[in-house]
């Protein structure tokens, strides 16, 4: 699947995960002030934790949970999972990749054991998937992102233009 960048510098996200969108507010502590940007929350019944987009992995962590992902010059990508406080370890998820690697839209990030996550608190079941400006001064466009329903990995655009 290939992401355009349209003349906006928008990209095209697909779903990074199988299940189902549920929010449009994050409940992540982490993600509530809208430092880290502005998506939606998709409870997660898939298997596998795909890049939404092209770009540059440019942090994640060592437990999975968090990754940061560089489309271009003027957006990144925050994908957080559960309350983004696993720090060194997560049970359920297993990294298959590496920070400051060039990704490709559908590339596999994260590995999730469904069986480990579904014995954790529902809000761990989640994942929040956060749109970034990088260009403080820059009067960044509101994507309209899809409503909550059903999704497919790699084949559900998230935003609609």
């Amino acid at each position: 699947m290939v992401s355009a960048v349209t003349t906006s510098q928008l990209p095209s996200l697909y779903a990074p995960v199988t299940g189902r969108i549920i929010a449009a507010q994050p409940s992540a502590a982490v993600c509530q002030h809208g430092l880290l940007g502005k998506g939606i929350v998709i409870e997660m019944t898939g298997s596998t934790l795909y890049a939404p987009a092209d770009g540059s992995l440019s942090h994640i962590s060592s437990s999975g949970d968090y990754l940061s992902l560089r489309l271009n010059d003027t957006y990144s990508l925050q994908l957080v999972i559960g309350s983004g406080d696993a720090f060194g370890n997560h049970d359920a998820l297993t990294v298959l990749c590496r920070e400051q690697t060039e990704v490709k839209c559908g590339d596999p990030l994260v590995k999730i054991n469904q069986s480990l996550l579904r014995s954790l608190k529902p809000s761990q079941q989640r994942l929040a998937v956060l749109l970034c400006s990088l260009n403080s001064g820059h009067d960044s466009e509101s994507p309209e992102w899809l409503t909550p329903g059903l999704i497919t990995a790699k084949d559900s655009p998230l935003i609609t233009y």
